[in-house]
């Protein structure tokens, strides 16, 4: 177990970065507080932090996307009409 609480403190944060239950790493707690704790983080788990990440992704893509089809149609004169607002 932890020494005292600046410890237990230290481990809330790296729980808290990693998006896990610091219920292992704390003082235990009563049993219904540990099973609401759990359930909570289950219903919680990554899904934000996923989201966030696909959004990212999503973002980076269209817009690289959007500059390759502009540059295939400078090269190609203009005479390239891909609808942009498709985009």
């Amino acid at each position: 177990m932890l020494k005292d609480a600046f410890d237990e403190y230290l481990a809330r944060i790296v729980c808290f970065c990693f998006s896990i239950s610091p219920q292992p790493f704390v003082n235990q707690t009563n049993r219904a507080t540990a099973e609401t704790a759990k359930a909570q983080a289950t219903e919680e788990g990554l899904g934000p932090v996923l989201n966030w990440f696909k959004r990212l992704i999503d973002q980076i893509v269209q817009r690289r996307f959007l500059q390759l089809c502009e540059e295939i149609c400078k090269q190609a004169g203009n005479a390239c009409k891909i609808p942009l607002a498709a985009f």
